[in-house]
């Protein structure tokens, strides 16, 4: 899902100047000292992982041959685990940092499959690889100590295959049995409509071009249509946890940037730009989301130049993790070219850095359709084996780590199975969690007895029986999801975008200037729609309903708060009562920049979703309302048809049915139905509807068994009153009752009656 970004960006145009020629000095003599150089770090990581290459010819510019650290330098690179700081330069004089040695070892033991520092610094956390003596605080630029290696990298030894297991929830989709299609079928890249433009002079832009910005290295000032490019660079300010990486067309005033935002961890990061069309461009870099950019003029050219021969890319594979589509392969080019084709679609994306890797964007494949595609890689100009695929829908990931730390989730299923959940509860957790099905409709799982507390811990299971895609959610006790996942199961590679990934939500003071009743009846058509799809009869909106959920709507905006329970503490059914509903009520709430976002919000949550998809619901209120920002705040009151004397008639054939079935199953003898003790349940049942009251004696002192009594009623009677807003909760209390699993028992009499706000009253009475 996309990010809401506001931007404010001063346009400062300036020139470019080329960098002096780079001469690779002789490295110094390393002293001995509490710190190492990268070169002293590699040959310590070298010898540990057993990654030593003899063969050091033309590995980096700035290490020669001869160096004393090349073969443990060369090594490293050959086997993918630790590199320069750039294709052509290691710089082993450098100070090694926490940085080189965490990722380091992550990488050269596989304890992930995406091995970004923050990922595997988490996963050394989990492993207590950092306890004392180590420092408190680690960094990624830090510099290391030479005893803090050693003890950090005998720790790390320590880890085991079963640990790495564990944390690595990296699923490989494998590849469907898809007859490769022929050379012929492969459809050619598309003609480039190319405005006319003039490039600029081929320059680089310096690495502390951009304001409170260090770039890793000098930035080139030409790229190609297509080109993926991965910046990288450090924030003076490490408090900074995002960075903005803005394009916006030369002639423009940036009102209409193209934006990449990325994570920043301890004032790093690593951002990959798309450039999508040609052009002249302006690039620049904010600090976080807010603020302003020198900019610097590029230029998008529309053609790759002519490449080499090149060696064919090897071992192409697919895999997901947290939300991520990831395409890998093995082989180096100067130009790599990642295809992607379907019928006559076809998707091209262009590196020029060492990369082996690639996370699909899934707005890249707006235009592709479900179903069987294909990929392969260019090398260069050769080509490597073509690769099947089936694509589905991705679908964004949320978890608030702030509520919860998930300890186990497997997100991704080569078949049916059964899904696992264990979590730490950080505040308040609900006790249910709810699921959306393949099939678009809603289980519920009650997996405890009672809410969870901060700090507790929770596991619970999940069947997955049918192939496809799961939602899986749960929520804290205020209504807030804090988990809201994808669970994919054999349902092909995830990259296809949906609502989320193509539309940004964008704030719009005063944008609703509709009438009430218009924008309700968009709501409604979106709601009838979901409902439609699915099967299900429509519901009607209803004027009484429409009030409350008016009201509620229009109290959080005057009152600044989104929440079911309001600050005076009333809840969605204190109000419905207060405003004299008969019926119970689900209420709905969202709080978005448009009708749209905030009903696909909805139905993307499984318990919203759950409400708008209720087969027993059949009218709906709508409340509207719109702050000063352009936050639109909607409520939904779901509420079924007032319960009449026919449908009280229906619920008590339906407990009758759920009495019989309990005694079959427990070989107990059948029960008949009393028309006496029917009578005698009614009359009390009716009473407490009408005089306000629940329980076995009513407000003047009389008591339900003398009434029994009463009726000429005189052995032995077992008596029970239930109390609830649906015939499902009734369902569930009357099977529990000691007295129905009496074998003694052998009449029952079942009365009910709703009072006036939609609640139920059963009385239920047994004889021998």
């Amino acid at each position: 899902m996309k990010r809401f970004v506001h931007i404010t960006i001063l346009v400062f145009i300036v020139g470019l100047f080329s960098s002096p020629a780079f001469s690779p000095a002789q490295p110094p003599a390393f002293a001995q000292s509490s710190t190492l150089t990268k070169g002293e770090f590699a040959k310590e990581l070298a010898q540990t992982l057993g990654h030593i290459d003899e063969d050091t010819e033309g590995c980096y510019s700035d290490v020669r041959e001869d160096h004393e650290f090349a073969p443990y330098i060369c090594g490293l690179k050959s086997a993918k685990v630790f590199r320069g700081g750039s294709r052509s330069f290691f710089r082993p004089q450098n100070t090694a940092t926490w940085n080189d040695a965490i990722r380091g070892f992550c990488r050269g033991e596989a304890w992930l499959s995406q091995p970004t520092y923050r990922s595997c610094k988490n996963f050394a956390q989990a492993q207590e690889l950092f306890a004392e003596p180590l420092p408190k605080l680690i960094r990624a630029q830090r510099t290391i100590k030479r005893e803090d290696v050693a003890l950090f990298f005998d720790r790390a030894a320590e880890v085991t295959d079963l640990d790495i297991a564990r944390n690595n929830a990296e699923v490989v989709l494998q590849s469907p049995s898809l007859e490769p299609p022929k050379v012929s079928a492969i459809p050619p890249r598309g003609l480039i409509s190319s405005p006319s433009f003039s490039p600029v002079a081929e320059s680089n832009i310096a690495t502390n071009f951009f304001e409170n910005v260090t770039l890793q290295e000098v930035l080139p000032n030409r790229f190609y249509q297509n080109e993926v490019y991965t910046i990288e660079g450090n924030l003076s300010d490490a408090s900074e946890d995002e960075v903005l990486i803005f394009l916006c067309k030369d002639t423009s005033d940036c009102s209409d940037s193209t934006n990449f935002l990325g994570d920043v961890t301890n004032g790093r990061f690593r951002v990959p730009v798309h450039f999508r069309g040609p052009g002249n461009f302006q690039i620049g870099i904010i600090p976080g989301r807010r603020g302003t950019s020198r900019v610097a003029t590029i230029s998008v050219l529309p053609k790759v130049p002519n490449v080499g021969q090149g060696t064919q890319a090897t071992d192409l594979a697919v895999a997901y993790n947290q939300g991520q589509t990831r395409f890998t392969w093995q082989g180096d080019a100067d130009i790599t070219q990642l295809v992607f084709f379907q019928n006559n679609l076809r998707k091209d994306f262009i590196f020029r850095q060492s990369t082996n890797e690639f996370i699909a964007d899934p707005e890249d494949f707006k235009d592709f359709k479900p179903g069987a595609a294909y990929w392969f890689v260019m090398s260069d100009s050769a080509e490597s084996e073509i690769q099947g695929i089936n694509l589905a829908y991705h679908r964004y990931r949320e978890i608030d780590n702030a509520s919860i730390t998930v300890r186990e989730l497997q997100e991704s299923f080569s078949g049916v199975g059964r899904l696992t959940f264990r979590g730490e509860a950080k505040r308040m957790i609900s006790s249910r969690a709810a699921v959306t099905k393949p099939d678009g409709f809603v289980t519920d799982i009650n997996f405890a007895q009672e809410d969870i507390t901060p700090g507790e811990t929770f596991t619970f299971s999940f069947d997955l029986e049918k192939q496809g895609t799961y939602i899986f959610e749960i929520n804290d006790t205020d209504g807030k999801a804090v988990v809201n996942v994808p669970i994919y199961v054999n349902s092909g590679v995830p990259i296809l975008p949906d609502f989320f990934d193509l539309h940004d939500p964008v704030l719009k003071p005063n944008s609703l200037i509709s009438p009430l009743d218009s924008l309700r009846t968009t709501m409604l058509t979106y709601i009838n729609d979901a409902r439609r799809s699915h099967g299900l009869e429509p519901v009607t909106i209803h004027p009484d309903l429409n009030i409350t959920a008016q009201a509620h709507s229009a109290d959080m905006k005057q009152r600044n708060f989104f929440a079911h329970v309001n600050p005076d503490g009333l809840s969605p059914d204190d109000r419905r009562k207060a405003a004299g509903i008969s019926t119970p009520i689900r209420e709905n709430l969202a709080r978005s920049s448009s009708l749209e976002f905030a009903h696909e919000g909805l139905l993307r949550s499984p318990i919203h979703r759950d409400a708008i998809l209720d087969t027993t619901m059949k009218r709906v209120g709508i409340g509207i309302a719109q702050d000063s920002e352009g936050y639109i705040y909607v409520t939904e009151h779901f509420a079924p048809n007032p319960i009449t004397s026919g449908d009280l008639l229906v619920m008590r054939s339906r407990l009758l049915q759920e009495t019989t079935a309990f005694r079959n199953t427990n070989n107990l003898p059948p029960l008949t139905s009393a028309s006496q003790l029917e009578a005698v349940a009614t009359q009390w049942s009716e009473r407490m509807a009408d005089e306000d009251f629940f329980g076995l004696t009513a407000p003047d002192g009389t008591k339900l068994v003398d009434v029994i009594r009463n009726s000429g009623i005189l052995t032995s009677v077992q008596v029970h009153a239930l109390q609830a807003t649906n015939l499902d909760q009734l369902s569930e209390q009357i099977v529990v009752q000691q007295a129905l699993a009496n074998g003694a028992n052998r009449n029952i009499g079942i009365g009910l009656a709703v009072n006036s706000i939609g609640e139920i009253f059963l009385t239920v009475i047994y004889t021998p």
